[in-house]
């Protein structure tokens, strides 16, 4: 705050009237005394000051008074513009994109160059036979997945004793909830060298296309049970039930006698069996007694129908009625013998599946070659002829039996009756069968004109039997 000057005396002189402050202008000292205190001498002064010194004397009483004067404030805001604050926001934010982008961009990515995978293909030896004796391990194996090229040649996988998940070429589900390395039944301690890189038949001739084979139960090849090769049973080769070299697995070797790990209690006994209605009417009976067919009824619905194979006519208990069937001679096809093709021309066979199961139907109901019904062509490997779209004959496989496979439904649509149809199916099926080291059999009527047809192909008549079907 400023106070004005006091209009009082200081000493004998008056402040002039004409010396007035003006806000925000300068005050000079010298403007507040009068010209006659500035021109009086040195001398004079001095003693007034003495004077006012030792005998000062009594003025009234200072009235101060004040009033405000607007100063410049230095702690308010300060004068800038809305613009700059934008303009200073927008670079800082572009400032750090780019530092974050120039990180992101700038950052180097280093891969790993691989090598690519050299392969030398050695064409290996067959596989070495083991002599067969009381002290040598023996066997085979076989297996496929009903493909329709033959296995390729390759490496055997890794030999154990206990097998869970065979040998595949390919690979139909690579995703398993629980991998296994695959293997086959053969003593660890038998040593085979192979420089083939992929799994296969190492006694297949030439490569071919990946395939499992033509063979069925899992594994590779043409046989049957989980193994490679043409034999049956989850080993090597030609043989049965395991092992290699040929012939049966045996106990010897360093092999033990078989062991059950898990036997549980059948579903059902073994008085009778019978296929679900939808595959086939068959089922069978381990006798002919009163007690078996009370076992098989009981696996029957009201008023299902099945058909059995008895040697003997058919004789059942008084609660069952015979509603069908006959005498049916039963053919074999010697395995040694060479497989005779009669007819000549080329024919483009196809795979029927479950998307032809309506033709089929509608073909052996218009032929009658025996019962086959909605899933009967699961049982095997069916093969037809199609002519103008039209399916024109058919013929597959059914009953299994060890080391036996029936040929079943063969039949000719009567539009295309004497192009030699038949015998051509009957001989690929022969080819494949006797390919699995398996031998061929059929049922025919004795009445068939047919019958002499398969004697000509080289089967031989081995019993008649009784054909009998009958419901409860």
């Amino acid at each position: 705050m400023a106070a004005e000057p006091p209009n009082q005396e200081l000493g004998s002189t008056m402040v002039s009237d004409d010396v007035q402050t003006k806000q925000g202008a300068e005050i000079e000292l010298n403007l507040l005394m009068s010209k006659s205190d500035l021109n009086q001498p040195l001398w004079k002064s001095l003693f007034q000051n003495l004077d006012d010194f030792f005998f000062p004397k009594k003025q009234a009483p200072l009235v101060l008074t004040s009033k405000p004067i607007p100063v410049q404030d230095i702690w308010g805001f300060y004068n800038y513009k809305k613009n700059g604050a934008l303009a200073s926001t927008v670079f800082h934010v572009i400032l750090i994109a780019t530092i974050i982008g120039g990180t992101i961009l700038g950052r180097r990515v280093v891969q790993q160059l691989t090598k690519p995978e050299v392969v030398t293909l050695i064409a290996p030896d067959d596989i070495p036979p083991l002599p067969p004796s009381k002290t040598a391990v023996g066997g085979g194996g076989g297996g496929g997945d009903r493909d329709k090229f033959q296995a390729p040649k390759g490496k055997l996988p890794k030999f154990s004793m206990q097998q869970i998940t065979p040998p595949a070429v390919v690979v139909r589900n690579e995703n398993p909830k629980l991998p296994v390395e695959p293997t086959v039944v053969v003593p660890p301690q038998i040593k085979l060298a192979s420089a083939l890189p992929n799994m296969g038949d190492p006694m297949a001739h030439l490569p071919s296309l990946p395939s499992n084979g033509t063979g069925s139960g899992g594994g590779i090849g043409s046989g049957n049970g989980g193994g490679v090769g043409s034999g049956s049973g989850p080993g090597v080769g030609p043989g049965q039930g395991g092992g290699i070299g040929g012939g049966h697995f045996r106990v010897g070797g360093g092999v033990s006698a078989p062991k059950a790990i898990f036997a549980p209690d059948p579903e059902y006994s073994e008085e009778a069996r019978k296929f679900p209605s939808e595959v086939s009417v068959l089922a069978g009976l381990a006798e002919p007694t009163p007690e078996n067919y009370a076992a098989l009824a009981a696996l029957l619905r009201p008023q299902e129908r099945v058909g059995l194979f008895l040697q003997n006519p058919p004789d059942p208990p008084a609660a069952w009625t015979l509603t069908g069937g006959g005498p049916l001679v039963q053919m074999v096809y010697p395995k040694e013998k060479p497989v005779l093709h009669i007819c000549s021309q080329a024919l483009d066979f196809v795979s029927l599946t479950a998307a032809d199961v309506p033709e089929m139907l509608a073909l052996t109901k218009l032929t009658k070659p025996g019962p086959f019904n909605a899933r009967t062509h699961e049982m095997g490997d069916y093969l037809g002829i199609r002519r103008d779209g039209m399916l024109a004959a058919m013929a597959g496989e059914r009953l299994r039996l060890p080391g036996y496979t029936e040929i079943s439904a063969v039949c000719t649509h009567p539009e295309h009756m004497g192009h030699g149809y038949a015998t051509a199916l009957v001989t690929t099926l022969m080819e494949r069968i006797c390919g699995r080291g398996e031998t061929p059999i059929l049922h025919v009527r004795p009445e068939n004109p047919a019958i002499e047809l398969y004697k000509r192909l080289g089967f031989e008549e081995r019993i008649t039997l009784q054909y009998a079907v009958l419901h409860v």
